[in-house]
């Protein structure tokens, strides 16, 4: 192997280790990351944990939010589970030194279609005094961000 194969394997690996970082970044930002949080309770795509002002409840009706943006939430979950499973995809194929084109482009789409169900999920979110942002919104920013790296590599190849 000459030092240009070498190379190509080395940044071969940077993608699939990119691709892999931001699944896992997708599924920490829905699952485990609390998008608002407060001392009582936290808010999230996946519903609330905790109460506030003795209301108390798993889901999200009870936030005040319009049935848009309940659905939007739902939209922003099943969408960072897909592309989680997309980027996954990505990552194998480019560890078994195939270019998956086609994949790269379902995974743009795929980031495309949840960035905007996560931001409006993040706009229309009812005013609630005291609420923080927490780290799952930080997560997802970054899980879109970096998502999008791999893909665009595969693109240009």
């Amino acid at each position: 192997m000459d030092h240009q194969d070498a190379r190509a394997v080395k940044s071969r690996w940077i993608f699939v280790g990119i691709a892999v970082v931001s699944a896992c970044l997708f599924a920490l930002s829905t699952w485990a990351g609390q998008w608002w949080t407060d001392v009582d309770v936290a808010i999230g795509p996946m519903g609330t944990r905790g109460c506030v002002g003795g209301i108390c409840g798993g889901g999200l009706r009870w936030t005040g939010g319009s049935e848009l943006w309940m659905r939007t939430a739902v939209a922003t979950w099943a969408g960072s589970l897909l592309t989680m499973m997309l980027l996954g995809g990505v990552a194998g194929a480019i560890a078994a030194k195939r270019v998956p084109k086609l994949l790269a482009k379902s995974v743009l789409t795929s980031l495309v279609t949840t960035a905007v169900a996560g931001i409006y999920f993040i706009v229309k979110m009812p005013t609630m005094p005291g609420l923080e942002v927490g780290q799952g919104m930080i997560l997802f920013v970054a899980a879109i961000v970096l998502g999008a790296v791999t893909p665009i590599r595969v693109l240009r190849a």
